[in-house]
């Protein structure tokens, strides 16, 4: 009987082990998370990703500046944008990037194109539209994955009178 349980109980281990390298090792390396550092505003992020800091511009969105490169352009609602969009980050500041295999790779900024999945599950790119805090935008004028998604959501935050909608009258 002795004999016939030590192979099982041999199997057993080697399969928790392989088990174990998977879940902690493995598939973190594949599923890496980057973590938001810094909101520069509501459609602009700094991330740490896989051990460097990356520039993010989310993709579809184009939301109310906080500056200009000389720190001269202060655009309408970009306060309260901002800070309604950091707080989407109150408990977990972890998030996925995707790309969107139509646009590239970087902007002409050197800034990543990105989806940002927050741990919630939601898109911020999403979330920004919904709540009226950015206006849908077609970078260099190229359609993207999501465009007929992100025309709906900006369509109905403009119905409802959100955010910016509300505010600025959609101009920024």
């Amino acid at each position: 009987m002795i004999r016939v349980l030590r192979p099982i109980m041999h199997l057993l281990v080697l399969t928790l082990i392989v088990f174990l390298i998977y879940n902690f090792i493995v598939f973190p390396i594949f599923m890496a998370k980057a973590k938001v550092i810094h909101m520069i505003d509501a459609d602009s992020l700094l991330v740490m990703d896989g051990g460097r800091i990356e520039r993010v511009q989310l993709i579809g969105v184009d939301a109310p500046e906080m500056a200009g490169p000389k720190g001269e352009i202060w655009q309408c609602y970009n306060k309260e944008a901002k800070k309604e969009a950091a707080s989407l980050f109150t408990v977990n500041r972890e998030v996925t990037l995707e790309s969107d295999g139509g646009l590239g790779d970087k902007d002409v900024h050197g800034r990543l194109l990105r989806y940002v999945k927050m741990a919630d599950g939601n898109y911020l790119n999403d979330e920004l539209l919904r709540k009226g805090l950015a206006r849908e935008y077609h970078p260099s004028g190229k359609t993207y994955d999501k465009s007929d998604e992100f025309a709906k959501l900006q369509i109905q935050a403009k119905a409802e009178n959100l955010g910016i909608w509300d505010v600025c009258h959609g101009a920024f």
